[in-house]
């Protein structure tokens, strides 16, 4: 008997296939969705972060002292005959001598807490940061050059700092062990942009180490980081937060992480960085931010991110369910239409749908557990009444139950996703092969003179 074309097993696949690419639409639909959330929810965090303090970086320490050479210049002036005579001006040009630390010492301890706007949580934190170190008078008879004088009672000592609008206090400030008053500032923006500065009478300190304290507590979101400008620099980070992710050109040199926070210790020597210790800032120019090391409070499940890859095997998974059913139909005495396979698809992406909406509110996993819960009830309970029959409408049941759970394994895997969706992937073509390896493209579908 000849089968009509259009109940052939080639059609039917090649309008199912095509139904299947259809649910792209609601699908590129969903993910744009999530795009859009995504927006709103770093619009949140920036909110928060400008509001609360930014991700910090610390961005050294230096001595400035202000000087003055002598420059000649030769003029041509006229005189009242027409004629022109040159004559030799000196003129004096205040430069700025830029001298880094010998040894400098970071130590942060952070500690952790949430901020919300709307419905979208934040992680801050509080930082107390001590630095300490030592610096010495510089010895200007080495830099070569015609120095008319040197303004060491005008000296500054320059800190930088990111987001100085972040500082809650400073508990104390010491040069030379006697207190200091901290001013805003770094009074030298082409060498340190953002920070604050302390005045310094150098004048009689020829030739000693001069140590320093500084104690401050800031705040701050996201990370922290600092700059290696000492001769030797050392950093130490605590804190209360168990998920470190460690930026920058330095990882630590000693490092342990646990469930109640983590701890991390640098030590850079001064010839990791390019720039010297000391130079002429107006001949010489220098980034002090080549070289920099820090860490974030890193969050290991995204919500947003987690979703976005969820979404990514939306066809995937719509193709595996409408190939089973097709393979259920190879069997029954009655076959599924085209629109109860179309509403079967939409079902599918509204898992998506339900997981995002949900989750913003009560978390990944509870949002994950409730939208593959609904999404299994649904189409399995349907199935079953469209075929009439619970066996089938429980086997679609526990096959969307193992795909949701493999689905939720690939998602918490990070190193190994690849391989894990590789090889989930090849299991279910193989089983797919089996079941249809006894296929006669001649025969028209089961149950077809049934047809709705």
């Amino acid at each position: 008997m000849k089968v009509p074309a259009s109940d052939s097993l080639t059609a039917r696949f090649a309008l199912i296939a095509a139904l299947a690419l259809a649910m792209m639409i609601p699908l590129n639909m969903v993910d744009y969705l999530v795009y859009e959330r995504t927006g709103y929810y770093q619009s949140a965090l920036s909110d928060i972060a400008n509001a609360w303090g930014g991700n910090q970086t610390l961005g050294g320490v230096a001595l400035i002292v202000p000087f003055r050479i002598r420059h000649s210049t030769v003029q041509t002036v006229p005189d009242p005959s027409g004629a022109t005579t040159q004559r030799l001006q000196n003129v004096l040009v205040e430069r700025h001598l830029v001298s880094l630390p010998v040894s400098l010492d970071y130590t942060m301890d952070l500690r952790h807490e949430t901020r919300r706007r709307g419905i979208y949580e934040a992680v801050v934190y509080q930082a107390g940061l001590t630095i300490t170190g030592e610096i010495t008078r510089p010895d200007f008879s080495q830099l070569g050059i015609d120095i008319d004088s040197v303004d060491f009672a005008h000296a500054w000592l320059a800190i930088g700092i990111s987001d100085t609008r972040a500082i809650r206090r400073v508990t104390a400030a010491t040069v030379g062990n006697q207190a200091r008053e901290i001013m805003p500032g770094t009074r030298l923006p082409a060498l340190m942009s953002t920070g604050v500065h302390i005045p310094l009478n150098l004048a009689d300190d020829a030739g000693e180490a001069i140590p320093f304290d500084i104690q401050l507590d800031l705040n701050g979101s996201g990370g922290i980081g600092f700059t290696p400008v000492g001769g030797t620099t050392t950093a130490r980070v605590t804190a209360d937060w168990p998920h470190p992710k460690f930026r920058g050109n330095l990882l630590p040199t000693a490092a342990e992480i646990s469930a109640d926070g983590f701890s991390a210790q640098w030590e850079v020597p001064r010839l990791a960085r390019s720039y010297p210790q000391t130079w002429q800032q107006e001949i010489e120019r220098y980034s002090l931010e080549e070289l920099q090391a820090g860490v974030d409070l890193f969050e290991p499940v995204y919500l947003y991110s987690m979703v976005t890859r969820a979404v990514k095997y939306g066809l995937l998974f719509v193709v595996l369910t409408f190939f089973t059913f097709v393979i259920f139909e190879l069997g029954a005495q009655t076959r599924m239409h085209f629109v109860q396979y179309a509403l079967v698809g939409c079902a599918l992406v509204v898992f998506f749908l339900v997981l995002l909406s949900i989750a913003e509110h009560a978390g990944f996993v509870l949002a994950y557990l409730l939208a593959a819960t609904l999404a299994v009830a649904m189409i399995s309970s349907y199935v079953a009444i469209a075929v009439a029959s619970r066996r089938r409408g429980a086997t679609v049941a526990a096959g969307l139950g193992g795909l949701y759970a493999a689905l939720y394994v690939l998602l918490q895997l990070e190193d190994f996703a690849l391989l894990f969706g590789t090889g989930l992937l090849v299991a279910v073509l193989a089983v797919l092969m089996v079941l249809t390896r006894n296929i006669n493209p001649r025969e028209p579908v089961a149950g077809l003179a049934n047809a709705n």
